[in-house]
Formats: C-alpha cells, sequence, structure tokens
C-alpha cells in the first residue's frame, strides 16, 4: 500500500510543479500582445469550458462506478493495483484541464472566466488528494496495523 501511496504522491503533486512552469513561463515568455482575440478566442475558451464541465463530474462519477465494482474484490494487491491505475487516470484527466487552463491564461489570453474555470479544475484536484487513509476508506480495507486487537 505505501508504493501506491507514494507513486500516485508522486505523480499528484509533478502535475502542480507542470502547472506552476506553465504559469511561470507564460509570465515570463508571454508578450503583452496576445495572439488571440475574437472569434478564435471566444472558440477555444468555449471548448475549454466544456471540456472542464464535462469531464470533472465524468471522471469523479466513473472512479466511484469502479470502487463499487472492486468491492466484490478480495485480494488487497488487486485492488491495489486497479485503484493505483483508476487513481492515476483521475488525476491525469482532471489536471489535465487545470494545465490546459493555466496554458491558455498564460500564453493565447487572459481572461476571468478561464481563470474561474482552471480554478474549478484545481480544486476537484483537492478531492483526488492520495493518501493511506483515503485507500482505506475507498477500498474499504482494513488496516491491521492500526488493529488493537492484532497487537495481542
Amino acid at each position: 500500500m505505501e508504493e501506491v501511496v507514494r507513486k500516485t504522491s508522486l505523480f499528484f503533486y509533478s502535475v502542480f510543479v507542470v502547472t506552476i512552469l506553465i504559469v511561470a513561463s507564460g509570465y515570463f515568455f508571454a508578450g503583452e500582445e496576445l495572439p488571440l482575440k475574437g472569434e478564435a478566442a471566444a472558440a477555444i475558451s468555449s471548448l475549454y469550458f466544456l471540456y472542464v464541465l464535462a469531464v470533472v463530474p465524468l471522471t469523479f462519477y466513473l472512479f466511484n462506478k469502479q470502487l463499487k465494482k472492486w468491492e466484490s474484490i478480495r485480494n488487497e494487491e488487486e485492488k491495489l493495483s486497479r485503484y493505483y491505475k483508476a487513481s492515476s487516470l483521475r488525476i491525469f484527466f482532471i489536471s489535465s484541464g487545470m494545465m490546459l487552463g493555466a496554458l491558455i491564461f498564460s500564453f493565447l489570453f487572459k481572461t476571468q472566466s478561464i481563470l474561474f474555470c482552471t480554478g474549478i479544475a484545481t480544486l476537484s484536484m483537492f478531492f483526488c488528494i492520495p493518501g493511506k487513509a483515503r485507500i482505506i476508506s475507498e477500498l474499504n480495507l482494513y488496516d491491521t496495523a492500526d488493529d488493537p486487537e492484532s497487537s495481542r
């Protein structure tokens, strides 16, 4: 379990580092004159909104559906393996909205609506923070290390 927590945490926090690098590079390298205006900006903005508003709830729904399927699996290693894959996909899809928003805001056009939508994706990431307690809770595992009965 510790390895699943470590690998998932590494992936989770590296996504934030990449996002910060995108924003920093946009701050230092993007010019004052942003390349997109008018219809192109509206089209990209609309597609981005639709992506975030579709991916965030759909990702959480599908992840929860998978968790319910795994309740019948008795092998803890199998559950953890599946959890790692599904959790990584959940982080990837939600963080892609966050990184895409940072990229659009930093390099293409700076509007408050893009910034707010990026904020939605970023806040959604906080529901994906990996940890041992979360894995135990989501997979309905019983942690014997914390069991006072097992020390007897």
